[in-house]
This record gives C-alpha cells, sequence and structure tokens, in this order.
C-alpha cells in the first residue's frame, strides 16, 4: 500500500495499513483455494461487464479512514446464487485523484472488462472470495477465462466447462441472468 502524497497523516495511516495488510496478506498466502474450495466457498460466481468503477474513503476497522473502490458489474450470466442484473464488488484500495492505495491480494478492475467473479459475502457488502483468486478476465467474446498461473484458474479455459464444473460442485443447473439486483435485496 502506498500513498502518492507526502503530507505526513496520508503516510502515518498508509504506514499503518500497508503493516496490518502486509501481515494478513502474508497469512491470506497461506490460504490457497483450489477451484471446487473456491466454488464452494462463494455465495455467488458471475460473469459480466465492469460498467463503473468509484473509489472513496471509508472507516476500516480501527485504522480510521482508507480508500475502498466499489466496482459494479453487468451481470450476464450466473453460475451460482440468484439470478441477478447487477453486482457491487467492494475492493480494498483504490485510487483518489493522486492519492493511491494498494493491497496487493486486492484485485484491479477496469471499466469495459469482461470478468468472472467468485463472490462472498463480507460485512454487509460483496467481495471477490479469495482476494485475487476470486477475479478474472473473459476473452473479448466472453467465451474463454483467462488463467493465471498462479491462481485455481491457472491457464486459459472455456467458460462452458467452468460453468459444468460449478453445476457438478453445486447439484444444480446454471440461472440464467435476470430479476433483482443484489444492491436490491438479492444478497441474502
Amino acid at each position: 500500500m502506498s500513498c502518492r502524497r507526502s503530507c505526513s497523516p496520508w503516510h502515518t495511516l498508509a504506514v499503518a495499513l500497508a503493516a496490518v495488510l502486509a501481515a494478513t496478506s502474508a497469512h491470506a498466502a497461506l490460504l490457497s483455494y483450489t477451484l471446487p474450495q473456491l466454488i464452494e466457498k462463494s455465495r455467488h460466481v458471475v460473469t459480466g461487464e465492469v460498467t463503473e468503477v468509484r473509489c472513496y474513503r471509508a472507516p476500516f476497522h480501527d485504522l480510521g479512514e482508507v480508500t475502498f473502490t466499489d466496482v459494479t458489474i453487468r451481470v450476464d450470466g450466473v453460475l451460482k446464487g440468484s439470478a441477478v442484473k447487477q453486482v457491487t464488488v467492494q475492493v480494498l484500495g483504490g485510487e483518489i485523484g493522486t492519492a493511491v492505495e494498494r493491497c496487493p491480494d486486492s484485485p484491479r478492475f477496469t471499466k469495459g472488462e469482461k470478468v468472472l467473479v467468485f463472490l462472498r459475502e463480507y460485512h454487509g457488502a460483496l467481495w471477490t472470495t479469495g482476494w485475487l483468486q476470486g477475479k478474472y478476465t473473459l476473452s473479448d467474446d466472453g467465451s474463454t477465462v483467462k488463467g493465471v498461473q498462479t491462481l485455481p484458474i491457472s491457464r486459459d479455459t472455456p467458460l462452458e466447462s467452468l460453468k459444468a464444473e460449478v453445476k457438478l460442485r453445486e447439484g444444480s443447473s446454471v440461472s440464467p441472468s435476470g430479476g433483482r439486483t443484489l444492491d436490491e435485496g438479492g444478497a441474502r
């Protein structure tokens, strides 16, 4: 976590948050998930397009205010969970003006990006399951999940294969997109 501003309160908060996140990061590195674990631990698994990325400051535990990013995703397909039109995912870190705070284990999203996300609920918000492990970029046509060697989906994989894996693990059919948004009470 770094902050480009040179003012003392920002620097102090950034250093304190970096120390806490470094400890969290080291611990999180020990919790590598397999794809079956990622599916099991996720309440929702969806595909869609990032339509908005909004950064803001808010309280974080006892550290004071930190930067969060809310990522709105228009849902194209639901592999697990309720049928929804959109989800908003909260991510630790972000950029406001010239101030940048990054959590090395938080995924980064770009407006217009097509994604597959594994989501869990935490303190009333949706977060990616397993931090970085819960976010993948899709090919431009949405048919292939781009793998990352160090993550549970380690190589490029057809989306249809992942849908079948989720269906197999959940013992239920893949839900079509539609209906309410998770922001409108879809998350229970």
